[in-house]
Parts: C-alpha cells; sequence; structure tokens
C-alpha cells in the first residue's frame, strides 16, 4: 500500500511540474497536455485492479471447480439410484425366487415390487412388498403366499391375483 500511494504522489507532482512548465500562451497544448497526465493518473489510480485482474484465472479455477463438484454430486446421486435400483430389483427376484421355490410356482406367473423409502443415511427401508399371482399362481391361496412372507420378511405385505 504504501509504494501505491509512493507511485499515486510521484506521479501527481511530476503532472505538476509538467503543467507548470508549459506556456499559458499555448492553450491547445496545454489541454492536450492535461490529457495525457489525466490519463496517467487514472492508469495509476487503477493500478490496483490489474492485480484482481490478474486473479481472474484463479477466479475461473474457483468456477471450474465449483461446476466439477456439482457434476461430482450429480455423478453420484446417479450412482446411488442405480445401487439403490439394483438393491431394490435384487430384493424382489430373492423374494420371487422363494415364492417359486415354496410352492412351485412358474417364474412368469409372480410379480414382486416393492414400496420403499430412503432415510438420511441412504439405507433402503421396504415399507410394503407387493405380489401379483398369474396364471396358475393365481390358484393357489393368497391368504397362505401372504402369511409366509410376513414370517419371512417382517413387512407390510399385498398379494393380488390377475
Amino acid at each position: 500500500m504504501d509504494a501505491y500511494v509512493n507511485t499515486l504522489l510521484t506521479v501527481s507532482v511530476i503532472c505538476g511540474i509538467v503543467n507548470s512548465f508549459l506556456p499559458s500562451s499555448k492553450k491547445s497544448l496545454k489541454k492536450y497536455v492535461g490529457y495525457v497526465m489525466g490519463l496517467v493518473m487514472a492508469l495509476v489510480i487503477l493500478s490496483p485492479l490489474a492485480s484482481l485482474v490478474g486473479g481472474v484465472g484463479t477466479i475461473k479455477e474457483n468456477i471450474k471447480n465449483f461446476t466439477d463438484n456439482l457434476v461430482i454430486e450429480e455423478k453420484t446421486d446417479n450412482a446411488n439410484k442405480i445401487i439403490i435400483n439394483a438393491t431394490e430389483k435384487s430384493i424382489c427376484d430373492k423374494i420371487k425366487n422363494m415364492l417359486i421355490s415354496k410352492y412351485n410356482f412358474e417364474e412368469t406367473d409372480v410379480y414382486v415390487s416393492l414400496e420403499t423409502e430412503e432415510s438420511a443415511s441412504e439405507a433402503i427401508t421396504v415399507k410394503k412388498v407387493v405380489v401379483t399371482l398369474t396364471n396358475k399362481a393365481s390358484w393357489s391361496d393368497a391368504d397362505r403366499v401372504k402369511k409366509y412372507l410376513e414370517n419371512m420378511l417382517g413387512c407390510e405385505i399385498s398379494v393380488s391375483k390377475k
């Protein structure tokens, strides 16, 4: 800051000296020299802004880092959704395979879906298991299938026939 003030004072003194040596009869020359001295003074006054402009690179880097972090967070969110979907599909497949092996259902006759909720810890909580029995599987007792799954899973079960 001291260097800035010294530079400002030095340029002011030099401009004043130059202005005082100009002949008063040459008003147009004095006008142009005054204009140039004003420009020099403006440059000296605005010189601290040059350091900010030099810092534009770091501003650009900060913006790039911020946007890169947003993209990473978005990719993480997408990855979490993919993992959750894969986990839900795996749970549905396990339940379907349990029913197929227990009741000798055909694989195409049993449809299983889940109603889940995500907690803050990104864990999956199964609220409800929905089972749809079709074709030959629909001939079985839905209440018996429901009780079997309730005992195995301990959550709300819905069994319907089509």
